[in-house]
């Protein structure tokens, strides 16, 4: 399996989490949502 398969499969079983932590960080669930989709890919993905 390739790394950014990988790594999208670990942000889709985690993205509630992420989301989460996102509205811990902005407050707003807007901004969360926009932080969550814009989660930049792992170091070293070619993607």
């Amino acid at each position: 399996m390739r790394r950014d398969e990988e790594f999208t499969q670990y942000a889709a079983a985690r993205q509630q989490r992420l989301f989460q932590q996102a509205y811990l960080l902005c407050g707003d669930r807007h901004s969360a949502q926009d932080l969550v989709q814009a989660t930049p890919p792992p170091f070293g993905s070619k993607g």
